[in-house]
């Protein structure tokens, strides 16, 4: 997938990374019996999934999606 919107680049960035942190603490938790370190590996990657949910990135609708059937049928005419 090829991300060439320079802020969708830099979120996908951020999500991979705090993904990819809590990933790393939960595994470090899960070695050394620490609970808390599993604690906060699964908020910071329930935190990413979050943030990949909420986060949509404005972007016009390309003109081939708003067709004029589309249009006639939202208008209410037949």
């Amino acid at each position: 997938m090829t991300i060439d919107w320079l802020p969708d680049r830099g979120i996908r960035r951020a999500i991979l990374a705090l993904g990819a942190a809590g990933l790393t603490v939960i595994a470090t938790g899960a070695l050394l019996e620490a609970l808390w370190l599993l604690g906060l590996g699964v908020w910071a990657v329930i935190a990413a999934m979050m943030i990949e949910l909420v986060y949509r990135p404005w972007r016009p609708m390309p003109r081939s999606w708003c067709s004029s059937a589309v249009l006639r049928r939202t208008r209410g005419s037949t």
